[in-house]
Formats: structure tokens, C-alpha cells, sequence
């Protein structure tokens, strides 16, 4: 992954950490400013708005690159229990 270019030509550490301060910090300070004025729900928005952000930038630039896919075909054949049988014999 040395090569993959993340978003202000950050590494992926600082982009991490800019990432949890965006999704996060930020909307839980927020939330606590809006709770404390009388704004719960709008607090609450903010909430659902910044945290719903942080799980799709985690999946958009960390996740779905990833080759989560099996092999194809099986390298090695089974043996069938006739070839398993011949062998011991």
C-alpha cells in the first residue's frame, strides 16, 4: 500500500488521525456545544451526519481497495475417497 495516494498527499497515518479528528472530535465537541445551548436535535444531526461520514471515508479509502475475494480454483485437486483408497493399500 506504498504506493496508493491518499487525499491532500498525506500518509496514510496522517490521514488517519486527520480522520479521526474530522469524525470524531469535531462532531462530539459539537454535539456537546449544541446539547449544552438547548439544541439536542440538532446535536443529534450533527452526531449522525459526522459519524455516518467517518465509517464511509474509513470504507471508501481503507476498505473497499482491498481484493476481498477468494481464489478461483482450488490449486491442488481433492483426492476422491477410490484415489484415497488405492493409495493406502
Amino acid at each position: 500500500m506504498a504506493d496508493h495516494q491518499f487525499p491532500l498527499g498525506l500518509s496514510s497515518r496522517q490521514f488517519g488521525i486527520l480522520v479521526i479528528a474530522g469524525t470524531i472530535v469535531l462532531p462530539g465537541l459539537l454535539v456537546y456545544i449544541f446539547k449544552a445551548v438547548g439544541l439536542s436535535t440538532f446535536g443529534d444531526f450533527i452526531w449522525i451526519i459526522g459519524y455516518g461520514t467517518g465509517v464511509f471515508v474509513v470504507w471508501y479509502i481503507w476498505i473497499r481497495p482491498l481484493d476481498l475475494v477468494g481464489a478461483v480454483e482450488q490449486e491442488t485437486p481433492i483426492a476422491t475417497e477410490e484415489e484415497t483408497e488405492e493409495t493406502q493399500d
